[in-house]
């Protein structure tokens, strides 16, 4: 490799000399809980707060309620149960106090913040659900300022709203984003003594700190395990003299640093002994510089001084607590479970590998939450609507499932997933640890609201045992019920396999025996029969007359034996699936069409009952080189007019046919008979308006990016992928490493000739050293 190559991967890398300073040593000198309902017991130490007479508030996250303690760990009072009505908390995640002695919780699935008194009494709340100014979408945590001001981190808005002490709207700041000033999902809020807020900012793994108005004035961080880096940042607390103590959530620590913002000193790994931690969540301080830690995994609470500090006194010394010793269990192997997996199976993703955490699996939270099925796993398997599936999902876990192929071959994988957040949510695929793409798993609009979405290209893999994993990689607030591989090559032949069910899960389908010399009445249902490749079709077998097997033809040379298959479709076309169900005394066929699309116009349909579509909605902006648009019209119903003067344009006809439309739940709205219609002379950066009649249905805007060859190149970028990145930089159909270099020895022509939204890969607005390394961590 030449020198230039390997000094660029060192940068990438971001190899460097670690700096140590001088740390001050905190040691740990008491601390109380364990897993349980009980007084004094958590399920999930969330938050944590301490008052001026040191009593420590901890949010007790899954039990939903408010428990106080003496600085000692006696406890003194609990208040809330689970509901939404005044007093009641859905899920606590932060509790602060103000000089008066006021709590204030945020109770994250009220969407709300609750005001008590010391004792518990409710005194006020306000918030709800929505982004208008007041309202939240799942805040997280709350702060208060000398002044009694409250200040709500509102995770799912990611901004910062700021109240009075009686809940009046203030002030707000924040977008999504990466830049400074802008939030991606936003922990923890706290406020030193002059005024200065600081906003732990989870996903961008920083915090960051503004004024008291929400000016920017600097931030701190950066994901990574080194000293003053931070993975997943939740909370902040200060001392007297305001330095700054932030809770490094997935690093399992706790870092100081000066009011100057300098590193000083981190204590904790990840562990279950006295010191170390799990997760933590939260932290706090009393008068006396004590250190407070929410241990949120190990459901307690740990305390810590500065070594050669003053302890704080206990009102009843208490000793230490030494953990009991945890037998070693036998290790389990890592197996398919209940049985076999191949190619063509639908497993259930509670039927991941045996072996256990670690193995089979990695879940933040070592007991089974829901405990609905396999309740000595670590993994949460809860119900929903009838439905067993993975819940509790969080950032950072992972699921294996072992799959046995019994030829050469490929397949598909289809992913069954509620979403209940309307943005997407991409999650992770490896082959015997080596990625193959990804599934996207856009909003389904509820918690129970499961929907089929089709994954990466399909995954050849030879005969032979090989280990499929999926990894929440930056992802969480999924329920995932299933995992299809549909076969997409020919040479792989699926064992039929049945995994048994428990309760409330999907049953085995017995077949009946025939009770009359009759032939089978073949019929079957395909949940969906018009889509973009890759497309993934659920069949199911409606057939009469007791049919004993099945044969499918999927129409694109794959088939089938199993009697319920799913089928990933791989290539644009259309196809005739066709089931033959055969019994002793015969065999029938049936047969549907199934239309698969290269790409999905930006449309968006007019409902069957005729219900008017709200206007001004956007349905998509044209990225790339080309500026035209494809867009599915009514015979002459529909017409697309230019912003402004009313001018219609004219476009040429592509095709004709009937389309079956459904909602966001798969719900059916109706067929109707549309003209695909191609406007291709668009002017560029103009909007158009498509209309029905007099109601607007959509807008668009054509944007056209004329990108130039990179010098030392014959071709120009190409976006493979249609995401509006050219990351192909020398058009030889592919990225690359050689892209990265082309990209880091011309990163200062892109900047000054091409169209920088083409090539800001990491969407900050500039073209930098940044989207260098985000292409090569891409690739």
């Amino acid at each position: 490799m030449r020198t230039r190559s390997i000094v660029l991967i060192l940068l990438l890398l971001g190899s460097s000399v670690p700096a140590f300073a001088a740390g001050e040593t905190y040691l740990f000198e008491r601390g109380w809980g364990g897993l349980g309902t009980g007084t004094g017991q958590f399920n999930y130490t969330w938050g944590i707060a301490v008052d001026g007479n040191a009593n420590v508030y901890v949010a007790d996250f899954y039990n939903h309620r408010i428990q106080k303690f003496a600085s000692n760990g006696t406890f003194l009072a609990k208040w809330g149960t689970y509901g939404s009505g005044n007093g009641q908390l859905n899920h606590p995640t932060s509790v602060a106090v103000d000089g008066t002695g006021h709590v204030y919780v945020a109770d994250y699935y009220n969407h709300r913040i609750q005001k008590f008194t010391s004792t518990g009494a409710f005194i006020a709340k306000w918030g709800g659900i929505g982004s208008a100014d007041g309202q939240m979408t799942f805040p997280y945590g709350v702060g208060v300022d000398r002044a009694g001001n409250v200040y709500v981190a509102d995770y799912y808005n990611h901004r910062v709203q700021k109240f009075s002490p009686t809940g009046a709207f203030l002030a707000k700041w924040g977008s999504r984003g990466t830049d400074d000033g802008k939030f991606q999902f936003p922990c923890g809020v706290a406020v030193d003594s002059h005024g200065t807020v600081y906003v732990a900012d989870q996903y961008n793994h920083r915090v960051q700190v503004f004024a008291p108005n929400g000016t920017f004035i600097a931030k701190m961080g950066g994901d990574g395990a080194a000293d003053g880096d931070m993975h997943y940042p939740t909370h902040i607390a200060f001392d007297a003299a305001d330095n700054v103590y932030v809770c490094d959530h997935g690093n399992h620590r706790i870092q100081k640093f000066t009011p100057a913002r300098v590193f000083v000193t981190k204590w904790g790994t990840r562990g279950s002994a006295w010191g170390e931690f799990y997760s933590p969540t939260s932290v706090a301080l009393d008068g006396a510089g004590t250190i407070y830690v929410a241990d949120t995994n190990n459901n307690r609470v740990q305390v810590f001084s500065r070594q050669g500090a003053v302890p704080t006194p206990n009102t009843t010394p208490t000793p230490k607590p030494t953990p009991k010793p945890t037998p070693t269990p036998t290790p389990v192997p890592q197996e398919p479970y209940p049985a076999p997996h191949a190619p063509g199976d639908a497993i259930r993703a509670e039927d991941f590998d045996t072996g256990g955490e670690g193995v089979a699996y990695h879940d933040l939270e070592p007991a089974n939450l829901g405990g609905a099925y396999r309740p000595a796993e670590g993994v949460d398997i809860e119900t929903v609507g009838g439905v067993t599936n993975v819940g509790w999902i969080r950032a950072g876990e992972w699921l294996r499932y072992t799959v046995d192929a019994v030829a050469n071959g490929s397949f598909g994988v289809v992913l069954r997933a509620a979403n209940p957040d309307p943005f997407a949510k991409a999650v992770r695929v490896y082959l015997d640890g080596v990625p193959a793409g990804e599934v996207v798993v856009n909003g389904t609009g509820g918690w129970g609201a499961f929907a089929e979405f089709a994954g990466p290209a399909p995954v050849t893999v030879s005969k032979g045992r090989h280990v499929l994993t999926l990894a929440f990689e930056g992802v969480e607030r999924l329920n995932l019920d299933l995992l299809s591989l549909p076969v997409t090559g020919p040479t792989v032949t699926p064992t039929p396999t049945v995994s048994p069910t428990s309760t409330a899960a999907p049953t085995i389908t017995v077949t009946p025996t025939p009770t009359a010399n009759i032939t089978p009445a073949a019929s079957f249902e395909a949940n969906r029969t018009f889509g973009e490749a890759p497309f993934a079709v659920a069949f199911k077998d409606t057939s009469k007359n007791g049919p004993t097997s099945w044969t499918w033809d999927f129409g694109d040379g794959v088939g089938s034996s199993q009697q319920h298959p799913v089928h990933l479709y791989t290539v644009p076309g259309t196809f005739t699936a066709g089931l033959t169900a055969t019994n002793a005394y015969g065999s029938n066929t049936s047969a549907q069409e199934i239309v698969v699309v290269a790409r999905l116009p930006y449309t968006l349909p007019i409902p069957a009952d005729g219900s008017r579509i709200p206007p001004n909605t956007t349905v998509g902006v044209e990225r790339g080189s080309t500026h035209g648009i494809t867009v599915d019209a009514m015979e002459s119903a529909m017409v697309l007019r230019k912003n402004g003067t009313g001018e219609v344009v004219n476009g040429s006809f592509v095709d004709g046919r009937i389309r079956t439309y459904t909602d966001p739940l798969g719900r059916l709205l109706g067929s109707r008979g549309w003209l695909n219609r191609s406007y291709e002379t668009l002017e560029n950066g103009t909007q158009y308006d498509l209309y029905y009649g007099t109601d607007l249905v959509a807008s668009y805007t054509a944007v056209e990016y004329p990108v130039l060859a990179v010098p030392g190149c014959n071709q120009v970028p190409r976006d493979g992928d249609r995401d509006g990145l050219f990351e192909d930089l020398n058009g030889n159909g592919r990225p690359d490493f050689a892209d990265v270099e082309l990209f880091f020895d011309q990163m200062a022509w892109i900047a000054e000739h091409e169209p920088f939204e083409a090539f800001d890969c990491n969407a900050n607005g500039r073209i930098d050293f940044a989207d260098v390394t985000w292409l090569f961590n891409h690739l």
